[in-house]
């Protein structure tokens, strides 16, 4: 019985740990499941929040309200400063200087007709002394040789035909008698004596030599004293009366610009200026001229500009008289010439564009499209036809019409239809015009 006895004690110590253990486990799902029941009414007995409209906010924009209009237009290009008179000076006979003129120095301006060097006249002088008296002794034995034909015209006329009154006289006998070959004979000698003076005095002329245009002395190479020959190149000398500006133009625009002989009586006009510093040299001139060929190097049309008196000064230098803001173009600079090989800016007037819209640049999206905010506030897709391109604008044709709201903001993704609102704000400015 005490064996049985342990047993049973035995087995009740090891289902007490046990049950305990179950216990704790049947406790823990309890809450578990509590918790989670709790969780659940909780979530259903929550309110919903309620769901925010959405609102439709129109996209702000400023626009610019087109309006079809004449737009002058102008090519705009680069272009270089030529002469357009240009010489060498080289004396045509040899001697030495003995003068020269003063403003013969590189910079100097000469008259058309003043002298610009004398050479020693001395021998020259002689040599026409000396054919003057040639020819009058060549005009005496002219003038003895017509006496004595006359002399013989009536020796002739009395006595030739006396011995044979039927006899036909011999023509060159008689032409002799009559002493005609000596007479013209007489007379080429009186020409050639009269050719050697003028040629003389020619020489002697030469000695002089004179300005033959109103001109800028480029160099010069000569002294009095100095002894020059045909060869010698004394100076060089360009025109002052006009400047020539060859100007390169895309060939698209040669319908645009009138050329003297091709498209036009008259030239275009063309203003052309010049930087220098802060200051801006400007002239007027016209189209003269189309070159027969393309640039060789930027396979470009070329037209002369031609401008007259290039080295007056501006009516704009007679308004300074006084001080210049700071920042401010110099109107001083007017006074300065146009200065020759300069690179200048020129502006050649095309004519006039009829029934064309003005429109900013960066009005234009993806090349070609324009947006236009319609009556409803909806922005609308428009392609308008380019006629003429600036640096900073456009001109157009069709799609567009005068009235149209052209947006000139910056759409970030615009969409057919899509809404839109106008706020104010000024338009861009306008900028020169260039090319079509």
């Amino acid at each position: 019985m005490d064996h049985h006895a342990g047993e049973a004690r035995q087995g009740e110590g090891i289902m007490k740990p046990l049950s305990r253990t179950l216990t704790a486990i049947g406790l823990f799902l309890l809450i578990v499941a509590g918790g989670i029941g709790v969780a659940v009414l909780l979530v259903k007995l929550k309110t919903p929040p309620k769901k925010a409209e959405k609102v439709n906010r129109p996209t702000p924009v400023k626009v610019l309200v087109a309006a079809e209009s004449s737009q002058p237009i102008r090519v705009v290009a680069n272009g270089t400063v030529v002469a357009a008179q240009e010489i060498v000076v080289q004396p045509e006979l040899m001697g030495r200087v003995v003068w020269k003129n003063p403003e013969l120095v590189p910079g100097g301006k000469l008259k058309k007709g003043e002298p610009l060097l004398r050479i020693d006249p001395r021998d020259y002088t002689a040599a026409v002394e000396q054919q003057l008296a040639q020819l009058e002794s060549r005009r005496l034995a002219f003038e003895q040789e017509r006496s004595r034909r006359v002399i013989a015209q009536r020796e002739w006329d009395l006595f030739g035909d006396a011995g044979a009154p039927d006899a036909d006289p011999d023509a060159e006998g008689r032409s002799l008698a009559l002493r005609e070959p000596h007479l013209r004979s007489a007379e080429a000698s009186l020409r050639a004596a009269q050719t050697a003076v003028e040629q003389s005095r020619i020489a002697l002329s030469r000695t002089q030599i004179i300005v033959p245009f109103n001109a800028l002395v480029q160099s010069e190479n000569v002294d009095i004293g100095q002894l020059v020959s045909p060869s010698a190149q004394l100076a060089r000398l360009v025109g002052t009366d006009a400047f020539w500006v060859q100007v390169s133009v895309p060939v698209d625009n040669l319908p645009w610009i009138r050329i003297p002989g091709l498209t036009g009586d008259d030239g275009s006009p063309a203003t052309v200026s010049q930087q220098i510093g802060t200051s801006t040299i400007e002239r007027t001139g016209k189209v003269v001229r189309l070159f027969g060929d393309l640039d060789p190097v930027g396979r470009m049309a070329r037209v002369l500009v031609e401008i007259p008196e290039p080295l007056r000064a501006d009516d704009r230098a007679e308004a300074t008289k006084g001080a210049v803001r700071d920042g401010a173009s110099d109107p001083r600079a007017s006074n300065l010439p146009l200065l020759l090989g300069a690179y200048v800016r020129v502006h050649i007037d095309a004519g006039n564009l009829e029934g064309v819209i003005e429109i900013p640049r960066t009005a234009v999206h993806e090349g070609e499209i324009v947006y236009v905010a319609d009556a409803e506030g909806k922005l609308r897709l428009k392609r308008p036809s380019v006629v003429w391109r600036t640096e900073d604008m456009l001109l157009v044709r069709g799609a567009l019409k005068s009235g149209d709201q052209i947006i000139v903001s910056q759409v970030a993704t615009a969409l057919e239809g899509m809404d839109v609102r106008v706020v104010s704000g000024e338009p861009e400015a306008r900028s020169e015009e260039t090319s079509p």
